[in-house]
């Protein structure tokens, strides 16, 4: 769905439950996007809710990508 992203992580931590990500994404059609970095993800996977200034999901167009780095120890 539409700002609605789910990213899957390829490295295995130790802990699926202790671990941190970070994401950084490109403006939605002129506006600045805020992003929701968690929530109910499954194992090995890590969502991202984007909305714009007026609370509506959109996805980055400029640039149309969204960049993720994930923390912690690894298996």
């Amino acid at each position: 769905a539409v700002g609605l992203w789910t990213v899957n992580i390829a490295t295995d931590f130790s802990n699926g439950a202790n671990f941190v990500g970070v994401a950084m994404a490109g403006r939605g059609s002129g506006t600045t996007l805020s992003m929701n970095c968690g929530g109910a993800a499954g194992a090995g996977t890590f969502p991202l809710d984007l909305r714009d200034n007026t609370n509506t999901n959109r996805d980055p167009d400029n640039p149309d990508s969204v960049f993720c780095m994930f923390l912690g120890d690894q298996a």
